[in-house]
């Protein structure tokens, strides 16, 4: 009785593609395995088994995992305490006041029903949506009472967003400036505390102030 071979047949792979690498020649072998010169297409060159190859394995010679990872860290380096995040801790911020029933501003956004696209619970979706915070500006809703969505959001600045308040905020008009004796007082609740800002000529310049503090949200 003869017993077929056909499972140990060599096969050349010689020229055949396998992701980004390009069998060029046959290289020894590993242990067991044939193992073969290959090209990938970033033109560096690695040593792969048909095993390897034929499994899905290796498509690369390391250069995508690589990059991979490069780009997760540059995702996901706003999340860093050595990052200057505002756009992360804008989304963070955002995903507290609706999400968390503990938060002194949930009964203004998620009490009152307001909320988050389910887009926007990656921050990388939030962040391909939004862009980069802008310097002196803050995450708001152009309707109020909308939800937390693409084309219901911008970048605004102080100003800006006083316009969509439901509530009259001031004889200023902005949350937190307070005229007196022909200037404007700059004063805010931040992080549970009162805090006074100091006195400023302008409007401009007490808004400038504010915005500042909240960039460090």
């Amino acid at each position: 009785m003869t017993t077929s071979s056909s499972s140990h047949r060599f096969v050349d792979l010689t020229g055949m593609r396998f992701g980004f690498l390009t069998v060029e020649r046959r290289d020894g072998s590993k242990g067991p395995h044939a193992a073969w010169h290959c090209k990938c297409d970033c033109s560096a060159t690695s040593r792969v088994t048909s095993q390897d190859l034929k499994r899905h394995h290796s498509t690369s010679c390391g250069c995508q995992a690589r990059k991979l990872q490069a780009e997760k860290r540059v995702t996901h380096g706003h999340s860093r305490k050595d990052f200057n995040r505002p756009t992360y801790n804008s989304w963070l911020s955002m995903r507290t006041r609706v999400t968390n029933s503990k938060h002194d501003k949930f009964k203004y956004y998620g009490g009152r029903g307001i909320t988050i696209c389910e887009r926007w619970n990656s921050f990388e979706n939030f962040l391909a949506d939004m862009g980069e915070r802008p310097i002196g500006m803050t995450l708001d809703r152009k309707e109020n009472s909308g939800n937390y969505e693409p084309g219901n959001c911008r970048w605004a600045t102080q100003k800006e967003q006083c316009n969509n308040r439901r509530t009259n905020l001031g004889v200023s008009g902005i949350k937190g400036i307070y005229p007196y004796k022909g200037k404007f007082k700059a004063r805010i609740q931040f992080r549970g505390d009162q805090v006074y800002l100091g006195t400023f000529d302008t409007i401009e310049a007490a808004a400038d102030a504010i915005n500042k503090l909240k960039e460090t949200e």
